[in-house]
């Protein structure tokens, strides 16, 4: 028995495994004998799968709700976030209270990992617990769906929402903004105004000029920028940020400039803004001045600074500008700066420059994952993709942070040369066989789509528990443009009845599928469907239509299909 303790002292992870198996100690000493640790660490494993770095995770609490919080808190900070929402499952069931608070923690975990699946399931806690008009929850949701692009879920969210907060307007403003629809984030702007008694504050007015740039209108910018005149708040300097970038992409570079000098306080943001002015605007030598102006202030330039200059060079044309930056930034010891360096690359790689690309390369002794995503983007951007399955793939190091990083670049270098193989090796050296992300699993679709391997592509998309919408959209578009008008649109309605709707671009492959008067019933049922999803009115959408009948004998509705878009 002394050497059993003996042995168990010496080996955490067996003695970790013998409490939960609540093995003998007759089994356990038999274990340790024959196999030792090894065995007892695939015991651990067995019963904590997932566990990060081995450690065992935190259990469900049978003492009530505010036992589990710290439980729940655990584990969403130790990576276990799948279990964290187990728990609340399991609260539920037993009839325990689910407070707002503890679905707040975890949709904010949720939008961070842009998970879908978990963040509806939290939602679904949410309305069973008649908490949706919760001013925080609902705010909360709004960033979720935003973040994952469900811009009519954000505003289903925001409706529910009894007591609105300026940061439940700004949200829902700024929803508008970045999922494109900037005129409807003015609305909700001015909807603000008009019924609410809260005065907009900084994140209201950031947000409606966000969405001002996003349309762009300098005309609503004008106004935007009068009411925070009168509201006292142009000192503010996220404002000033805001203030200068709206009238940058709406073209004002002097009202822009106007901004920057009015303000008192100049802190490193609004130094950046406006060098990002300068450079939008293609004045480099100005500012690079402004950068010496910066350092005469006592303020240190960042990664940002040079960033946003080169991100302003976008072509050949732009070549000597871009050797000029590099020498400036080689000057303030800022090219072996990762991020910068990385940047740097990808500015050459759209100006057209493999020496650019290579020079900067070889300078660097340290290499990250966004340094080798630059190089096979701007292998394969400049022509040379078999270069960079050749030449960058086996020096890329093993860690899998580094390969999940130049993941994205690689199959595409893949799709390129048509190295489907190649691509699935990657995959599986880069991954594991993990379920990768969103992003990720709609290029392997798209790859698998234009290799004409269908099956492959519908396969990895009904792996998903919840299908993204840009996954739908490819493997449909994929089966559409094989002609393969009948599974499209299967495909299509599957899609419909999860609660997503079609692209446009998806449409319109499924309506030119349609080729012949075999396809007429079918070509009747898509148009229904467009009908449905409230796309008819789209310009692409009615010309497709029209170009559809015609083809498959619908003489008199082409000609009405026409008459529509000649009235638009």
């Amino acid at each position: 028995m002394s050497s059993l303790r003996q042995f168990l002292r010496a080996s955490p992870a067996l003695r970790s495994a013998a409490r939960s198996l609540q093995l003998d100690t007759e089994r356990l000493w038999c274990i340790g004998c024959l196999q030792g640790e090894k065995m007892a660490a695939s015991l651990h494993t067995a019963i904590y799968p997932h566990a990060p770095e081995g450690r065992p995770r935190p259990r469900f609490n049978n003492s009530g709700t505010s036992g589990n919080i710290g439980v729940m808190t655990k584990l969403r900070e130790e990576g276990w976030f799948d279990e964290a929402i187990e728990i609340v499952d399991k609260m539920d069931k037993q009839g325990m209270e689910i407070t707002s608070n503890v679905l707040l923690c975890l949709l904010s975990e949720a939008i961070k990992r842009n998970d879908l699946k978990q963040g509806r399931v939290l939602h679904g806690f949410t309305k069973k617990h008649n908490l949706e008009s919760d001013t925080f929850l609902g705010t909360f949701l709004i960033r979720f769906y935003t973040s994952c692009g469900f811009l009519e879920e954000a505003i289903a969210a925001f409706n529910k929402v009894t007591d609105m907060s300026v940061y439940t307007w700004s949200d829902m403003i700024k929803a508008h903004a970045r999922l494109g629809k900037g005129e409807d984030g003015l609305k909700v702007f001015d909807q603000m105004l008009q019924q609410s008694d809260l005065k907009p504050e900084e994140n209201v007015f950031v947000a409606a000029l966000e969405a001002c740039a996003v349309i762009p209108s300098i005309d609503e910018g004008r106004r935007i920028h009068k009411c925070i005149m009168e509201h006292a708040l142009t000192a503010n300097a996220n404002i000033g940020c805001a203030l200068i970038d709206m009238y940058t992409r709406c073209g004002d570079f002097d009202e822009a400039r106007k901004v920057f000098e009015r303000l008192p306080k100049r802190e490193l943001v609004v130094w950046n803004s406006m060098i990002a002015a300068y450079s939008h605007f293609k004045r480099f030598p100005e500012a690079f001045r402004l950068v010496q102006v910066l350092q005469q202030e006592r303020l240190k330039p960042n990664d940002v600074t040079f960033v946003t200059m080169l991100k302003t060079c976008t072509g050949s044309m732009d070549l000597e500008a871009a050797k000029m930056i590099h020498s400036h930034i080689s000057e303030n010891q800022f090219d072996t700066n990762l991020v910068v360096a990385s940047a740097l690359i990808n500015m050459y790689s759209r100006c057209g420059s493999m020496e650019g690309v290579s020079s900067v390369f070889q300078r660097l002794r340290i290499r990250d994952g966004r340094v080798w995503s630059a190089m096979v983007s701007g292998f394969t951007e400049l022509g040379h993709a078999e270069d960079a399955i050749q030449q960058l793939l086996p020096r890329i190091p093993h860690e899998s942070v580094m390969l999940t990083e130049a993941f994205m670049p690689l199959v595409k270098a893949c799709c390129c040369t048509s190295s489907l193989e190649e691509a699935k090796r990657i995959h599986a050296r880069a991954l594991g066989g993990e379920k990768q992300d969103q992003q990720t699993g709609t290029t392997l679709a798209d790859m698998y789509c234009k290799a004409g391997r269908l099956k492959d592509a519908r396969r990895l998309l009904e792996k998903w528990y919840v299908k993204p919408p840009d996954m739908w959209n490819t493997v449909i578009s994929g089966y559409a443009k094989q002609r393969l008008s009948q599974d499209a649109f299967t495909l299509l309605e599957q899609m419909r009845q999860e609660g997503f709707k079609p692209s446009v671009e998806t449409v319109v492959c499924m309506l030119e599928a349609c080729s012949s008067s075999a396809d007429r019933g079918l070509a009747e049922q898509i148009h229904m469907q467009i009908i449905d999803c409230g796309l008819q009115a789209n310009p692409l959408v009615g010309k497709a239509v029209a170009e559809m009948f015609d083809r498959c004998g619908r003489l008199e509705d082409a000609q009405q299909g026409s008459q529509v878009m000649s009235s638009m």
